[in-house]
C-alpha cells in the first residue's frame, strides 16, 4: 500500500501547500507549479487526508503512462512491443519507488510520453502539432523542467522525422506549437499570475542562492560526478533488465532509423542534460523510463530474430513465431524477476540496489538518501509526541515533516540552527531525532555527538540497517 511509511520532507511540503490550496491561498511551494496540488486537492475534497490519499494522485498518473507507451510501441513497431513495454514499466522497480510518493515526476513523465506519442502522431497527420503543444504545456505545469520538451523536439524534428523534404520548418513548427503550449501551461498553472507568488518566488530564489553561497563558503562543496545518472540506472533496476536495456540501445544504434533516433534521443538528451549540471536528483531521469521499456523490448525482438534468421534450417514460415516465443519467454522471465523484487522490497522500493560494490559503497556516497530516506520518521515523531511534556522543544533534520505529524504545542528546531556544543543547548530541547539518511555537513558533528556518547532511546530499522534513532536530551 502507498500508505504504508509516512511522508518525506518535499511530501510534507507538497501537502502543506495542498491544504493551502483548499483555502484559496495558492502562494506556497513556489518551487514548482500547480499542476499535481490542483489535482491532489481536488483529491481531498472527497477523501480523507491520509498518506494513501496524497500519493493516489501520482500513482495514478504513473499509472496511466501505461497507455502512451503501449501506443508509442504499436505505432513505431508493433503490439506485441507495445503491450511488452508496457508490462515492463508496471513491474519496474525504479518505476515504482518514483511512483509512490509526492513528487511532480510521474505527472511530468505522463505529459512528456503524451507529448512523444503525438510526435509519433504528427510525422503522419499535421493535425496532431497542437496535441504536441498542450502535452508540453501540461507537462510544464507539472515541473518546470517540462521546458525541455520544447528543446528536446528541435533535434527530434531534424533527425527523427524522415526525409528532408518530408520534414517541416523549425520556424513554422514552433508558431504552431507554441502557443498552444503556454496557454496551458498558464492557464494549468495561473497561480504564477498571482503578484504574491511571483514575490514568493524571488524571495526563495533570495533565500536558495544565500543558503547555497553560505555552505560553499563553510564547506568544501563537491559537485555530483557527471556518470551518476547513469550509476544510479545501474545499481536501480534488476540486472536482466539493464541487459536488454543494452541489448536494445546497441541494435537501436545499429540501425539508426527515423523511430531508433527517437528512442535514443528521449534517452540521451535528458540524461546529457542532467550529467552537465552540478546538482540534481536521481528522480530526474524517470522521464528516460517509458524509452528504456520500449527500447528495451525492441531489442530482445531484434536479437531473437537475427539468431533465427542467422539459421538456415530455421528460414520458414515459422521463423517469426518461434522468435516471437523466444522474446515473450524472455520479457516474462524478466517481468518475474522484476515483480519478485519488487514483492521482496515492498514497501521500500528506494531502497533496492543491485550492490556492484561489495559494501554498497557507490551507492551510500551518491545515493545515500535513496537508500533510507524519511522512513520511520512518522513513528519516531508519534513517539516524541507520546512521552515528550507539553512546550517541549524537539531536535531534528526534516523539521516540516515534524511540524507536520508533530503536536500543535511541539516547537521543532532544525540541527542546523542549533550550536555544535551540545552544552550550548537549551535545557527545554527534550529530544533529539537523528536521520542516518540526513547527514550533511551542517549537522553531521550532532550526529556523530548523538550516537557516539548517548544511547537512544528508540531505534527504527529496515533489514538491519538503522533508519530512525530518538534520544532523549532532557527530562
Amino acid at each position: 500500500m502507498i500508505g504504508e511509511y509516512g511522508l518525506h520532507g518535499d511530501e510534507a511540503n507538497k501537502v502543506t501547500a495542498v491544504r493551502l490550496y483548499l483555502e484559496l491561498d495558492f502562494t506556497d511551494n513556489v518551487p514548482h507549479p500547480a499542476g499535481m496540488k490542483l489535482v491532489m486537492a481536488f483529491f481531498l475534497l472527497f477523501l480523507d487526508g491520509s498518506e494513501f490519499v496524497y500519493r493516489l494522485p501520482s500513482t495514478l498518473a504513473s499509472s496511466a503512462t501505461i497507455y502512451p507507451i503501449f501506443y508509442i510501441g504499436k505505432r513505431l513497431y508493433s503490439e506485441f512491443i507495445g503491450y511488452m513495454a508496457s508490462l515492463l514499466w508496471a513491474a519496474n522497480i525504479s518505476v515504482l519507488a518514483f511512483a509512490t510518493v509526492v513528487k511532480e515526476d510521474g505527472f511530468l513523465t505522463f505529459f512528456w510520453t503524451l507529448a512523444i506519442y503525438y510526435f509519433v502522431r504528427w510525422r503522419e497527420d499535421p493535425k496532431y502539432l497542437k496535441h504536441i503543444g498542450i502535452a508540453v504545456g501540461l507537462a510544464m505545469a507539472s515541473k518546470y523542467t517540462g521546458a525541455l520538451l520544447l528543446l528536446l523536439l528541435i533535434p527530434l524534428l531534424f533527425f527523427a522525422f524522415g526525409t528532408v523534404r518530408e520534414r517541416p520548418k523549425l520556424s513554422s513548427t514552433v508558431r504552431g506549437m507554441t502557443p498552444y503550449a503556454f496557454v496551458t501551461f498558464f492557464i494549468v498553472n495561473f497561480v504564477l499570475l498571482i503578484p504574491a507568488t511571483i514575490r514568493n518566488i524571488i524571495e526563495w530564489t533570495k533565500i536558495r542562492t544565500d543558503s547555497v553561497n553560505q555552505s560553499s563558503q563553510q564547506t568544501q562543496v563537491v559537485s555530483k560526478p557527471w556518470f551518476r545518472y547513469i550509476l544510479y540506472i545501474m545499481i536501480k533496476h534488476p540486472i536482466p533488465f539493464l541487459l536488454i536495456l543494452i541489448v536494445g540501445i546497441v541494435f537501436a544504434i545499429r540501425r539508426r532509423g527515423p523511430n531508433e533516433k527517437l528512442l535514443l534521443l528521449w534517452i540521451f538528451f535528458p540524461l546529457v542534460f542532467y550529467s552537465m549540471i552540478p546538482w540534481g536528483f536521481p528522480r530526474y531521469c524517470h522521464i528516460m523510463h517509458p524509452a528504456f521499456m520500449i527500447v528495451g523490448v525492441k531489442g530482445i525482438v531484434e536479437l531473437t530474430n537475427s539468431f533465427y534468421l542467422g539459421i538456415p534450417r530455421f528460414k520458414s514460415s515459422y521463423t517469426l513465431k518461434r522468435s516471437r516465443i523466444v522474446s515473450l519467454s524472455i520479457i516474462g522471465l524478466i517481468l518475474f524477476n522484476s515483480i519478485f523484487i519488487a514483492m521482496s522490497a515492498k514497501p521500500f522500493y528506494r531502497m533496492y540496489t543491485n550492490e556492484f560494490d561489495p559494501s554498497a559503497e557507490l551507492d551510500q556516497e551518491f545515493f545515500l538518501r535513496d537508500n533510507i530516506y524519511d522512513y520511520y520518521l512518522r513513528e519516531a515523531i508519534y513517539y516524541v509526541n507520546e512521552h515528550a511534556a507539553d512546550g517541549s522543544i524537539i531536535a531534528m533534520d526534516a523539521i516540516n515533516v515534524g511540524a507536520f505529524y508533530g503536536r500543535i504545542d511541539l516547537e521543532m528546531v532544525d540541527f542546523q540552527d542549533l550550536p555544535t556544543d551540545l552544552s550550548l543547548w537549551t535545557s527545554n530541547i527534550a529530544y533529539a531525532i537523528v536521520q542516518n539518511s540526513r547527514t550533511e555537513a551542517g549537522n553531521a558533528v550532532i550526529h556523530a555527538y548523538l550516537q557516539t556518547y548517548l544511547l537512544p532511546v528508540q531505534t527504527y530499522s529496515i533489514d538491519g540497517i538503522i533508519a530512525c534513532e530518538v534520544y532523549q536530551i532532557s527530562r
